[in-house]
């Protein structure tokens, strides 16, 4: 290391020499002071040991995981099927509740004629088996059998409804369904009228398929529109007379369910239908 600096310093002092004013010639500008900075750095720089650079090493990042989305379960279902049998011929429909006996869960289907079967997939359970009309008048069930367990992988067929011998307050009625002894009415048009004349005075009759009762409404000279009010829950069948013979009705079964309001048009004009009651 001296003798670095002693070469250092005889270098510069000979180039300090060299750089003197000779006598009788003229001065040589004396060299840029910046050349000479350089020249000084440029030295010190080769005696300066360098620092190697120091290799970086970089590690990947982690992949992301990515969480795989939870299965979603299926509930498995059972098939169950069977029949209904309506009670009488004017009997137009059934709802056939299936009630599970551990939360009181409901599953329906509903049934009209000229069908006879139904058929519904449930989960495995136990459930109440029943069904009604629309007017909830008579109520029916499967004949010994209360209840149904449903299997897992164990369709259940065969399971008819028809046993119609345990009365309406034998068979259950579906959550949140209160049939009380409200009435409800039947309101409508007379349509197609093809008699003649603008004096005619209608008489319309509600009779009811179940009791064999009947109730009336005489209307004003020229009206058409009627209200029956008052009307036991039950099936009817209405029927306009226009007192010269000429009668009209509505279909065979019009439900009147308590405490709520059926429209039925008088459409069908001809013969058949029950002679007028009223005198």
């Amino acid at each position: 290391m001296r003798r670095i600096f002693v070469f250092f310093a005889l270098f510069v002092l000979l180039l300090a020499a060299c750089n003197l004013p000779q006598p009788g010639v003229n001065a040589t500008p004396e060299p840029p002071r910046d050349l000479m900075a350089t020249v000084v750095a440029a030295t010190f720089q080769a005696m300066t040991p360098q620092a190697s650079p120091v290799a970086q090493t970089v590690t990947p990042a982690a992949p992301a995981l990515t969480e795989a989305p939870a299965a979603t379960p299926t509930a498995s279902t059972v098939k169950v099927s069977g029949k209904v049998c309506y009670h009488d011929k004017n009997m137009l429909a059934l709802t056939v509740y299936f009630q599970s006996t551990a939360d009181d869960k409901l599953w329906q289907q509903s049934v009209s004629r000229p069908n006879e079967t139904y058929s519904i997939d449930l989960p495995a359970g136990k459930y109440k088996v029943y069904a009604w009309p629309p007017d909830y008048t008579v109520g029916v069930l499967v004949k010994d059998q209360p209840t149904v367990d449903v299997i897992a992988s164990q369709p259940v067929t065969n399971l008819d409804l028809c046993d119609y011998s345990k009365g309406p307050f034998a068979v259950p009625y579906p959550p949140g369904v209160s049939p009380s002894s409200a009435q409800g009415s039947i309101s409508g048009n007379i349509i197609g009228y093809s008699g003649s004349g603008n004096e005619i005075t209608f008489t319309v009759v509600a009779f009811n398929q179940g009791t064999g009762y009947w109730y009336y409404v005489i209307l004003l000279i020229g009206q058409k529109d009627f209200v029956l009010s008052d009307l036991p829950a039950g099936r009817y069948q209405v029927v306009a007379y226009d007192g010269t013979g000429i009668t009209g009705g509505t279909q065979p079964t019009v439900y009147v369910v308590a405490g709520q309001n059926t429209t039925a048009d008088i459409s069908s004009w001809g013969a058949g239908y029950p002679a007028n009651p009223v005198k």
